[in-house]
């Protein structure tokens, strides 16, 4: 939650230090990665690949991929091609959104399992969510993901007793805060699964380098988020698959003023 968040950057102000510090400061990189690969009027396979290329020459280290939108073997299709494209040197996860039965995400993911997959997002539908993401992972062998979609640690609790997931990609920004999220990672390392986090690079990036089962921060493309790069004076930078983080106090941001007076609405 925003309070919450106010809250640690305060914190880390005060004590003169980032928060990635504050939560653990396992490490001070962490490997970027882009959320992509939409449907839409003219897409092809061959724009979804270029799509990845681009982002791989930027710097990402890798892409979360949106899939649950066709029929699992057609998705499966454009994954084989974004790999082969991109090459093994690239994380590839894959978001179905809650799209797909059980058999279905268990047929995509049987396609795609050769493929070096970081992770299968919330694979399911809602109504089948723990039960079925913990068939998916028995059936696949892939490490299954969710988390965005549920408001406090409770229910990634029961996911993780369920052992329905490998990674919990809990939201600070739509759920119940750092404090919390903070709560979620202790759980989950006794049971040996990883944190993610839902989008939110600037804030996310310091929890997932804080602790030592954290992975990538998760951006979007200009396209998606254009005012991103001009509302803050400056941000850590994206170069060879890696983000360094500052050592500024609290999550060092400092908002671009002039820019958010232009584009301010009373």
């Amino acid at each position: 939650m925003a309070v919450d968040a106010a809250l640690w950057d305060l914190l880390g102000k005060a004590c003169g230090q980032p928060v990635y510090k504050l939560v653990g400061g396992y490490r001070d990189t962490v490997k970027p990665i882009i959320i992509g690969g939409y449907y839409g009027k003219g897409k092809t396979m061959e724009s979804w690949c270029d799509e990845f290329l681009e982002s791989k020459a930027k710097g990402f280290a890798g892409a979360k991929i949106k899939v649950g939108g066709l029929a699992p073997l057609e998705d499966a299709k454009r994954i084989h091609a974004i790999r082969k494209a991109v090459g093994d040197d690239f994380i590839i996860a894959c978001d179905a959104n809650q799209g797909w039965t059980r058999f279905e995400a268990v047929q995509f993911g049987l396609a795609v399992r050769e493929l070096n997959i970081e992770w299968f997002e919330e694979p399911v539908q809602w109504r089948d969510y723990v039960p079925g993401m913990r068939f998916v992972r028995e059936q696949t062998g892939l490490a299954v993901t969710a988390g965005q979609s549920d408001f406090f640690h409770d229910a990634c609790r029961e996911m993780i007793e369920a052992r329905s997931v490998d990674i919990i990609n809990h939201d600070v920004t739509e759920g119940s805060g750092i404090t919390d999220w903070l709560k979620i990672a202790k759980m989950a390392e006794l049971y040996e699964v990883k944190m993610a986090h839902h989008e939110d690079p600037l804030i996310s990036m310091h929890l997932l380098a804080g602790i030592s089962l954290g992975l990538y921060p998760e951006y979007f493309s200009e396209a998606r988020d254009p005012l991103t790069p001009y509302i803050l004076v400056d941000q850590p930078k994206i170069a060879g698959g890696q983000v360094k983080l500052w050592d500024k106090p609290g999550f060092g941001m400092e908002f671009n003023e002039e820019f958010v007076k232009k584009y301010r609405v009373d």
